[in-house]
């Protein structure tokens, strides 16, 4: 909804925002910017690297199985998960890494793991310690 702007305002678009009952009137540029940052693709492949833009991996989410598939799809033999961006992450995502890299090495693929130390404890936790190449990378937000 576009509202005219009042007296005293300066000459622009503004936009009704209405959340939970509460009316909050916004330009509507910063309106734009909401709604494109609500749209960033929590999971990137490039190459072959898979980027997380997500900090906390706790919900169960089929676009990472997704994106896991489509990494190992790409050329060559090495790929690697760029988790630097995760602060959180539970037994589902350990599980769909487990999967996708014993799909990995049933192709003869090698898979390397970048993440901060609080995520690379889980993998070991969780038995990975030399089987997926870790490597420790401060923790970087928003990947």
């Amino acid at each position: 909804m576009i509202i005219q702007p009042r007296r005293g305002m300066a000459r622009a678009d503004f936009a009704l925002e209405v959340i939970g009952g509460r009316r909050t009137i916004k330009r509507a540029t910063q309106a734009k910017c909401k709604e494109q940052e609500d749209t960033v693709e929590p999971y990137v492949v490039q190459g072959s690297n898979l980027i997380v833009r997500e900090q906390n991996l706790t919900r169960e989410d089929v676009r990472f199985d997704k994106a896991c598939r489509q990494l190992l799809e790409g050329p060559g033999e090495a790929f690697t998960m760029d988790l630097s961006g995760v602060k959180v992450i539970t037994s589902t995502f350990i599980g769909i890494i487990a999967v996708t890299y014993l799909d990995a090495l049933q192709n003869g693929k090698k898979i390397t793991v970048k993440a901060p130390t609080r995520v690379l404890d889980v993998f070991r936790l969780a038995g990975f310690e030399g089987k997926i190449e870790m490597v420790e990378v401060p923790f970087k937000s928003g990947a």
